[in-house]
């Protein structure tokens, strides 16, 4: 990643901006209820590193079905296959046949949206970049 840039006649210097941005713990919530008006330069890919192709206009979001992932090997290796080919092309896929329960699922979604309400102090607890750790609150792993 560059370190610095050009803005406005000064040197920006990104790795800077996210490591501050990472320290604060509020992730992009944090940065909206401080009121900013501009989206901050380390979240914006440049037109040169963005595809020129057009897009399809109609798309289909992978859709991975776990039937018989715990019964055959084989099977077991085509489901991973999946996941990584999506995960790669598109970032994310819709998973069917998984046997979580839709009160389960919605209430994971409730758990996820009330983290967000809470105040920063609570959130800080949970921000680490830590992937070993069962529960974390953070941005972009990418930043």
């Amino acid at each position: 990643m560059q370190s610095d840039l050009v803005q406005n006649g000064s040197v920006y210097d990104i790795e800077k901006e996210l490591q501050d941005f990472d320290e604060s713990k509020s992730g992009v919530k944090g940065l909206v209820d401080a009121g900013i008006i501009k989206t901050p330069p380390f979240f914006v890919v440049l037109e040169s590193e963005v595809s020129c192709q057009p897009s399809p206009a109609h798309f289909h979001i992978p859709v991975i079905d776990l039937k018989g992932i715990h019964e055959d090997d084989v099977r077991r290796r085509e489901i991973v296959e999946q996941m990584c080919k999506a995960s790669e092309t598109w970032g994310f896929f819709q998973v069917v046949n998984h046997g979580i329960s839709k009160n389960v699922m919605e209430g994971m979604v409730q758990g996820v949206k009330g983290i967000h309400k809470e105040k920063n102090e609570v959130k800080m607890e949970y921000y680490t970049r830590d992937t070993k750790k069962n529960v974390t609150c953070t941005s972009n792993s990418l930043l």
